[in-house]
C-alpha cells in the first residue's frame, strides 16, 4: 500500500514540476512573442485557471501601491513551489514508512 502511496505522490510531483516548466515557458514567451501565437495561446490557455487565482490579490495589493505590475504568476509560482515541497514531504514520509519493517 505505502508503495502505491509513493508512485502516486511521485507521479503528481512529476505533473507539478511540468506545469512550473510550463507557467516558465508562457512567461517567457509573453515577453518575446505574439500574443496570437498558437503556442503561446495554448500555454496560456493551461496556466491561466491558475494564475487566475491570484489576480484578485495581485490587483490589491498593486493598485494600493500604485504599481501598474501584475504579480499574479510570481504569487502563483510561489503557492506551486510550496505545494511541490509539500508532496515531496509526503514523499519522503511514505518512503522512510514504507522502510520500517
Amino acid at each position: 500500500m505505502n508503495n502505491t502511496i509513493f508512485w502516486i505522490l511521485y507521479a503528481f510531483s512529476l505533473l507539478l514540476r511540468l506545469y512550473s516548466y510550463v507557467m516558465l515557458a508562457q512567461a517567457l514567451m509573453s515577453w518575446f512573442v505574439s500574443p496570437f501565437n498558437k503556442l503561446y495561446v495554448f500555454l496560456r490557455r493551461i496556466t491561466e485557471p491558475f494564475v487566475g487565482l491570484f489576480r484578485p490579490l495581485s490587483n490589491r495589493l498593486t493598485s494600493r501601491m500604485g504599481m501598474p505590475i501584475d504579480l499574479a504568476f510570481l504569487f502563483a509560482v510561489i503557492a506551486l513551489q510550496i505545494i511541490a515541497a509539500f508532496v515531496d514531504f509526503l514523499m519522503r514520509t511514505v518512503w522512510t514508512a514504507g522502510m520500517l519493517p
